[in-house]
């Protein structure tokens, strides 16, 4: 067993496994991560631009600020 978000179900469904949703948990959260060596001006772009796009799309307004 491993907790997994819903939308899972939609992008990774495989016939070998089953989705049993519950109710009872708090949301899963995501994030970008990257090493702080390998920073670069490409990945904080890329960081920008996904940011960007998921408040575009509506979602959470409280997005860290590390990942500005």
């Amino acid at each position: 067993m491993h907790p997994a978000a819903a939308h899972e179900v939609r992008y990774y469904a495989r016939p070998n496994i089953a989705y049993v949703p519950f109710d009872d948990a708090p949301p899963l959260e995501y994030g970008l991560v990257w090493q702080a060596a390998a920073d670069t001006g490409r990945i904080r772009a890329f960081a920008e631009a996904a940011v960007q796009t998921v408040r575009r799309q509506g979602g959470p307004g409280d997005v860290c600020a590390e990942c500005r």
